[in-house]
């Protein structure tokens, strides 16, 4: 019997759920080189990948790219032993999700070949996908649990990611197609506003592991110049999302907001500024990989 794995394709992590674990790591992989043997090097057509590991992969196409595809057949392999056949279920983005040909691509893309043979750790695995579901991210997340609670309501869904949010209003567990956006607004594009502007005013060489720590904090030396900075950029960043919202008829002041996404969290301090009716999900990061396994298991 076929195994019923989800895998949420985030840009910044992958999530993975199957019915005895859930887990996830960075959306990232680079070549490997030197005689490195360990679980997160995958060899795929005679080629050896070092998954987690590189740049973040920031392409809105995820029918081309080769991260997510590696992503996929790593956290497959991870609990593959010899063969395995799955049944999986992924998510995409809305804008791409109500896009049928971008829906069936993507399909394609994540199953062909269905068998595939992997090298991890020095073992051959050999992944059969026999099924593929794709569902919309941030709805999928209502299914996390008891989806009951949001029948006869209307809710909106933010589902902030590393890359893109994500956001539509749903009516008793049916999404209302018009008020459906994806913009790029995560968490990495905002953190990379904040880079570039703290280089260019404060002359620094910033990278990319520091910035949480100087949003958090500040500049050494200039921590009130700092945040009088970050809390211009926040204000910017949230008027492009709250202009969107609006642009797709969202009732902001009175609709309640569910938040999805790893950066909930991250955005959780300044939320009240500017969404005041957005509450968090029991567990932002891993609430829409629960829900894309729990619809894998009902078809």
């Amino acid at each position: 019997m076929a195994m019923c794995v989800a895998i949420d394709n985030g840009y910044f992590d992958t999530k993975v759920k199957n019915q005895e674990t859930i887990r996830k790591f960075k959306s990232k992989i680079e070549k490997a080189t030197g005689n490195i043997m360990e679980k997160n090097v995958l060899e795929y057509f005679g080629e050896r990948y070092l998954i987690g590991h590189g740049k973040d992969d920031i392409s809105n196409d995820k029918t081309r790219g080769l991260t997510h595809k590696l992503c996929t057949l790593k956290a497959l392999a991870d609990i593959t032993d010899t063969v395995e056949e799955f049944n999986i279920a992924l998510d995409l983005p809305l804008i791409h999700y109500k896009n049928k040909a971008f829906r069936d691509d993507f399909e394609r893309y994540m199953t062909d070949p269905a068998v595939n043979v992997v090298t991890q750790n020095g073992k051959q695995k050999k992944i059969i996908i026999r099924n593929c579901i794709i569902a919309p991210q941030g709805i999928a997340a209502l299914y996390a649990y008891d989806a009951r609670q949001y029948k006869n309501k209307v809710i909106g869904v933010l589902d902030i990611g590393g890359l893109t949010i994500d956001g539509c209003i749903v009516e008793n567990l049916t999404p209302i197609k018009e008020s459906a956006f994806t913009i790029n607004a995560g968490t990495i594009i905002f953190e990379n506003k904040v880079k570039t502007a703290f280089n260019e005013e404060f002359f620094l060489n910033v990278q990319d592991y520091e910035v949480p720590y100087l949003i958090e904090n500040g500049v050494p030396g200039r921590e009130i110049e700092s945040r009088i900075l970050i809390e211009k950029l926040y204000d910017e960043h949230f008027e492009e999302v709250i202009r969107e919202m609006r642009a797709k008829n969202w009732s902001i002041e009175t609709v309640p907001i569910l938040g999805i996404g790893g950066g909930t969290l991250r955005f959780e301090g300044v939320f009240n500024r500017y969404l005041p009716t957005l509450k968090p999900s029991e567990s932002p990061v891993y609430d829409n990989v629960l829900g894309l396994y729990n619809i894998g298991r009902m078809i």
